[in-house]
């Protein structure tokens, strides 16, 4: 008998887990983290001029 390796395991959970949530929280999840991307990259360097941030931290 052999413990299931830490990859193993989570990808059982998130299998497991995905199935019990709804679609459009699913939906809301996914639009708000493609919110938080910066592409293309031209906007990341405007948004950086913008904050007076750097962009390739």
């Amino acid at each position: 008998w052999q413990q299931p390796t830490l990859n193993t395991r989570t990808g059982d959970t998130v299998k497991f887990a995905a199935a019990h949530y709804n679609t459009e929280i699913l939906k809301s999840i996914d639009n708000e983290w493609r919110k938080t991307q910066c592409m293309p990259r031209e906007v990341c360097i405007d948004v950086g001029k913008e904050f007076g941030a750097a962009t390739n931290t």
